[in-house]
């Protein structure tokens, strides 16, 4: 039901029939001409507003007395119940030893560029080899793209094969043909079986046809799945009461609301990506970070913020970039992140911005090799040896030499075999000790 003081004035704009059968032809009609004092015209009032935005039955909230609920047996079978629900690996073990995933609602917040479809679709894939159902709902990615990232990935981790294949050179047909491809997509399927399943939403899908899909689901194969969707700010506007909820603060809400509510109902593990503000471009993901919608906050179990390592470093704003002696500036920031994002192998840090199944607070690194959709464990000495690279990248751009740009793959693999990043890289570890 919509706020009757954020809509009221829609109310008089859209329903002019409905108020003038109420008997308001006229806001200057003199009440005593028209024979109705002020009660009626206030019940008329009443009537036509509760008309035209819609009638809600009465809901009679669940209350549990204390001595009753723990008494009469309700608390141990609802004990005997949670402890059913077995905690879902994601198949990346650094972060499943920090969190594992519990029925809840999970939130993944990022700005672009970061790599959230790509780092969910890998972990849904992960999940779904471990033995669980995957509903993955995606707004902007076919299956045909997804499954292409999923074999970029697996020729490019595959030691034994010569080549190696971007997602977009397999869907334009470079790997037609190749031995590799064949035996991937046939290891894949074998994998995954009929675990994995993709849903691609439309331009209108709202949130209650995703619920009807997960009904459905449920009742052809009496599993309880792991749903991903991505992403909330996606999900088109639902119609309530007649009305479309355009304002997307009053969208993201219902959304938010209604998937907590239906997650809460079955016991499912929900995990949604969302999109952050512009701001965090150089600041890290934290609660606030969230668009449109504190709600997001208030009703997600756990919200992960997926930040470059750069920004979450906390010499970085302090400390000198090339020859100059004062504090990083706000564009020599710039181009540091610019770059980072740019370049092919990117430090990624995910931080437990809220977590209400563990420790509130906890960071994992990851490693994102781009091309290939492919992340990694990262760690802070392999972040540290990148960042001289970057550093000295930027040193370069502001001493007027020539543009730089990012390293190549092959450039990355050679980084680990330059004596000065050894240097570094020990020197990194020493201090970490």
């Amino acid at each position: 039901m919509m706020n009757d003081e954020n809509n009221l004035s829609s109310v008089y704009e859209e329903d002019e029939d409905t108020f003038e059968a109420g008997g308001l032809e006229s806001a200057s009609d003199d009440i005593n001409d028209s024979g109705e004092d002020a009660a009626d015209l206030d019940a008329k009032m009443e009537s036509a507003i509760a008309t035209a935005q819609g009638k809600r039955e009465p809901c009679r909230i669940p209350r549990f007395d204390a001595s009753n609920y723990i008494l009469n047996g309700q608390w141990d079978a609802d004990q005997a119940e949670f402890k059913k629900e077995k905690p879902v690996c994601t198949g990346f073990s650094w972060f499943d030893s920090e969190q594992k995933l519990y029925p809840g609602l999970h939130i993944l917040a990022a700005v672009s560029s970061l790599g959230k479809t790509s780092l969910m679709w890998q972990m849904s894939e992960q999940i779904a080899m471990g033995g669980h159902h995957v509903l993955y709902f995606s707004s902007e990615q076919t299956r045909h793209e997804l499954y292409a990232k999923s074999f970029s990935r697996r020729i490019y981790t595959n030691k034994k094969y010569k080549n190696v294949y971007t997602a977009i050179q397999i869907r334009l047909g470079a790997a037609d043909g190749d031995q590799a491809l064949a035996e991937q997509k046939s290891d894949f399927a074998k994998e995954v079986e009929d675990r994995l399943h993709v849903y691609e939403c439309g331009g209108y899908t709202t949130v209650e046809d995703i619920i009807d899909e997960i009904d459905y689901f449920m009742e052809e194969f009496h599993e309880k799945p792991v749903v991903v969707i991505d992403y909330l700010q996606n999900i088109y506007a639902t119609e309530v009461n007649g009305r479309i909820l355009s304002d997307q603060r009053f969208n993201i809400d219902h959304i938010v609301t209604t998937l907590k509510d239906y997650q809460k109902q079955h016991k499912l593990i929900v995990i949604a990506i969302a999109s952050v503000n512009r701001e965090n471009y150089m600041l890290p993901v934290d609660a606030s970070s969230l668009k449109e919608s504190s709600k997001i906050e208030y009703s997600a179990d756990a919200i992960y913020g997926l930040n470059l390592a750069l920004i979450m470093d906390k010499d970085f704003e302090s400390k000198s970039v090339g020859k100059s002696t004062k504090d990083t500036t706000v564009t020599d920031k710039r181009r540091m992140i610019s770059k980072a994002y740019e370049a092919p192998v990117r430090d990624i840090v995910l931080k437990a911005v809220k977590n209400r199944f563990g420790r509130a607070s906890f960071t994992v690194y990851f490693t994102y090799e781009a091309a290939y959709d492919n992340f990694i464990q990262g760690s802070q000495i392999a972040y540290a040896a990148r960042k001289k690279a970057l550093q000295q990248e930027v040193a370069k751009e502001l001493a007027g030499n020539v543009s730089v740009t990012s390293q190549s793959k092959s450039e990355s693999k050679d980084a680990k075999n330059d004596p000065d990043v050894n240097d570094f890289m020990a020197d990194a570890f020493s201090k970490k000790g």
